[in-house]
């Protein structure tokens, strides 16, 4: 079997990407969405919260499988019915890119659903048209009509070459439905589909400790990955097995149908409370950021962590109270972190969790192709703040982002930590 991690050609890609991050940018990119999309960091605000998962099936079609709960869509009777039922609108534009936004197809589907008093997931797909070997964003108006709301998402659609995460399709092995996540549970039966039947994959398995990034000014010298897996094995994919797959341990799984590139599907398995924050260690550890080395470790050396977490917000608070309140919001904005930028790491100890668990969301989101920009305050105002995220091409995921650091945030930075430990929520007027 031929292995294409090699040692020497990923670090001179990694220097190579790092080397990009290494300058400040405080500007918006040249070339990006001139649409601000903050919401899409700011979907507790939402009514409408839609999961979507790409698959392509055929070299010229792909699949947008989506999902929503019936808890979040408003069932009314209509003129000259009796029955209660949802409307749904899913409008779609496939783009070339986020700069250009030529529009490649695009389409409209309408669904209804009949009131049932037992909650459920509506589960669909919609086949549309993707060239290989191109990459695209498709837009997606996915709208309640009923209420006339309206989310908006954006997915990347990959369809370079056949070996890409899109071109497997993980499935519940118990209801046979599509898994809108790359996380997987414990004990949780996950079924893979590849564009191919009767397919085997190799997977190769990883379980690192990666440390927290370094602060927003501060350049450090980050370690090559090691892309020599810590075991491998391989699996049939047969369509008509059922039975289901379960990852157990801890770490990442990289599925691959051809080893000679570095592309595939990476499931992760985190802790089994993730995304959440339950026990006292995942509590503790996001403090770092809020903590000198000191108070950290005499917090970690605590045998009641739990007794030490509290100490610590009840300290900063003032109260009872005002504690509870800065920790639902700080927990929050983990829980939040996790969900939108885990990749490889969990969502709050990437560069953009960072940022996004001391500053809050931004006031202002611009997306390219291999950027992010964000913006704290009102745009183009001297006071403002901007944060340049440069997209790092990583096999395992599409959510690596690095920040491009800068001495200009070292002021910014420090203030805002201690406005948290003055017991304020920062950004929160």
């Amino acid at each position: 079997m031929k292995y294409i991690f090699n040692s020497i050609f990923f670090y001179l890609s990694f220097i190579f990407l790092i080397s990009r991050v290494d300058s400040c940018s405080n500007s918006k990119p040249r070339s990006s969405s001139n649409s601000n999309l903050s919401h899409i960091y700011k979907t507790e605000q939402n009514i409408l919260h839609p999961k979507f998962a790409i698959f392509h099936r055929t070299n010229t079609t792909s699949e947008l499988h989506f999902k929503v709960n019936s808890k979040e869509l408003l069932y009314s009777k209509q003129a000259g019915s009796e029955n209660f039922t949802a409307h749904i609108s899913i409008h779609y534009k496939l783009i070339s890119s986020y700069e250009t936004k030529d529009i490649i197809d695009s389409s409209t589907v309408d669904l209804t659903d009949p009131y049932s008093k037992t909650p459920k997931d509506l589960i669909g797909k919609i086949d549309f048209s993707a060239n290989f070997t191109n990459s695209y964003v498709l837009e997606i108006d996915f709208s309640d009509l009923n209420r006339n709301v309206t989310d908006k998402a954006f997915i990347t659609v990959d369809k370079m070459d056949h070996n890409t995460r899109q071109n497997f399709l993980v499935l519940s092995a118990e209801n046979k439905s599509p898994i809108f996540k790359n996380t997987i549970g414990k004990n949780e039966k996950i079924i893979i589909r590849y564009r191919k039947s009767d397919t085997k994959v190799f997977v190769r398995y990883y379980h690192r400790d990666f440390p927290l990034p370094s602060l927003p000014f501060s350049y450090s010298n980050m370690i090559p990955f090691d892309y020599r897996a810590d075991s491998l094995f391989t699996l049939q994919l047969d369509e008509k097995d059922t039975a289901g797959i379960v990852f157990k341990k801890q770490g990442f799984y990289h599925i691959q149908a051809d080893t000679n590139t570095k592309d595939g599907l990476t499931l992760f398995r985190f802790y089994d409370e993730f995304p959440n924050v339950k026990t006292p260690e995942q509590l503790l550890k996001p403090l770092r950021y809020l903590t000198t080395k000191q108070e950290y470790d005499a917090m970690s050396s605590n045998k009641n962590l739990k007794a030490a977490v509290d100490s610590f917000w009840l300290s900063i608070g003032g109260s009872t109270d005002r504690g509870r309140e800065l920790v639902k919001k700080f927990y929050n904005r983990v829980q939040n972190s996790n969900t939108y930028f885990s990749s490889y790491l969990e969502g709050w100890k990437t560069d953009r969790g960072l940022i996004y668990l001391i500053y809050g969301p931004p006031n202002v989101v611009y997306k390219n192709t291999d950027s992010e920009n964000w913006v704290y305050g009102v745009e183009n105002n001297p006071n403002s703040l901007t944060f340049p995220f440069i997209k790092v091409i990583n096999p395992f995921t599409d959510k690596d982002y690095r920040l491009d650091r800068s001495q200009l945030f070292k002021t910014s930075w420090y203030n805002s930590v201690e406005a948290w430990r003055q017991g304020k929520i920062y950004s929160e007027k």
